[in-house]
């Protein structure tokens, strides 16, 4: 079993202590300790991705888009929503690229064919 040198729970549980102190600016170190701890797979940077873009904050999920590709390079959904964050932000050269890709790992998707054609009249 493989042992994180700041466990999530503890790492909570302090910042949670903390924050009863008189002072508690001094959980922020801390609660950015659990963020970065929190999401530290490539399915956490994906996940991570999918609530911003929900939220409309897409240069944030095109960050965490990044990283969940950075960390599995054949992450074929990152790719995918990585295109409709950057069609939403008009930029279809960018989309193009990540739907092309995210049909080189999934040839059969219709959506991903469809999403190609919409950046290609854009």
């Amino acid at each position: 079993m493989f042992l994180r040198p700041f466990s999530i729970l503890i790492t909570l549980c302090l910042g949670l202590g903390f924050l009863s102190l008189p002072r508690p600016v001094q959980s922020l170190p801390l609660n950015a300790i659990a963020q970065v701890n929190a999401a530290s797979t490539a399915l956490d940077f994906f996940n991570q991705g999918v609530k911003r873009l929900q939220q409309g904050d897409l240069e944030a999920a095109i960050n965490s888009f990044n990283e969940a590709i950075r960390l599995n390079p054949n992450y074929a959904q990152a790719y995918g929503n990585r295109g409709i964050a950057y069609s939403r932000l008009q930029q279809y050269d960018q989309a193009l690229a990540d739907y092309n890709q995210f049909i080189r790992f999934n040839p059969n998707s219709a959506v991903a064919y469809y999403n190609e054609q919409l950046c290609m009249i854009n």
